[in-house]
């Protein structure tokens, strides 16, 4: 059991302003943590200053290329590789650092088939969102591991919770049954993939953060349908939304996760089921 906590240290969030950031600078600051965030739009001369004293770096700041415009997307993505390289290169400069964390996620790999995923599956992204995030992974780990074994990078699934945009299966199906709205499902509802409840994810941040070492893939553990997802969040809602579905015409993909390396060397448990994640975030919703 960890004996080690992030109280009194000097941490540095990129992305704090985001969904899983300002969930994770809050539960940092809970612990007493010293957070101190870090704008993506700093300058590369300015953050080897801003970095000075940094024990512990969190990089959650990431580009989300979901916009019609390829070119837009592109550039976005390429400022958020030339800010990782940036950050990086700053960071083994300072002589403070213990653990560089890069927050990355399952889309580094093919998720268009079904597959149990774990640390040593080939790395096979099928969007522009995850071949960037591999080539941030690439890039820290030339830079960062090269000066030291300090650099751990969480390959987490979809992360959902208090604070997510109305972006998404979860938070648009929650929108629309609060309004008993009609609910439209793109295929037959049978996809199964793994959500992961936001205090679980922040978790594995911290763990990962005093004892992580190289990569891990962070989920429930545990997979849910479309169907399912969308079924519970009328039920709980006591919603009377009419849900619809459309024909598939491929079978939709089963992606499970193997997390028994993050269970093992991190020490760390997802802890909220579906249902009770679900149940919180509609509450939440309820309230904003």
């Amino acid at each position: 059991m960890q004996t080690e906590s992030l109280e009194g240290k000097i941490v540095a969030v990129t992305g704090a302003s985001g969904f899983i950031g300002s969930n994770l600078v809050e539960a940092l600051e809970l612990e007493g943590a010293v957070v101190k965030v870090i704008s993506h739009t700093l300058p590369k001369e300015s953050l080897a200053l801003e970095l000075e004293g940094v024990e512990f770096i969190a990089h959650l700041a990431a580009a989300t290329p979901f916009h019609k415009n390829q070119e837009f997307d592109q550039q976005k993505c390429e400022e958020d590789k030339e800010f990782t390289k940036n950050l990086a290169e700053a960071a083994v400069k300072t002589g403070a650092l213990k653990k560089f964390l890069f927050l990355s996620g399952t889309v580094v790999y093919d998720l268009t088939k079904s597959i149990e995923l774990d640390e040593e599956t080939a790395l096979e992204p099928n969007s522009l969102y995850g071949k960037t995030k591999l080539e941030d992974e690439q890039i820290l780990e030339e830079i960062v591991s090269q000066n030291s074994e300090k650099l751990v990078v969480l390959r987490a699934t979809s992360v959902y919770g208090p604070g997510q945009k109305a972006a998404g299966l979860i938070p648009n199906t929650i929108s629309l049954a609060l309004e008993n709205k009609p609910i439209e499902i793109n295929g037959n509802g049978s996809m199964e993939k793994d959500y992961l409840w936001i205090g679980d994810c922040v978790e594995a941040i911290k763990s990962a953060l005093l004892v992580g070492k190289r990569v891990y893939c962070i989920a429930s553990g545990k997979t849910v349908s479309i169907k399912e997802i969308v079924e519970k969040i009328v039920e709980l809602s006591k919603s009377s939304s009419k849900i619809s579905f459309s024909e598939s015409k491929e079978p939709e993909p089963k992606i499970t996760v193997d997390i028994s390396k993050a269970r093992s060397e991190l020490e760390w448990e997802p802890k909220t089921s579906i249902a009770d994640g679900l149940g919180k975030q509609i509450v939440w919703v309820r309230k904003s």
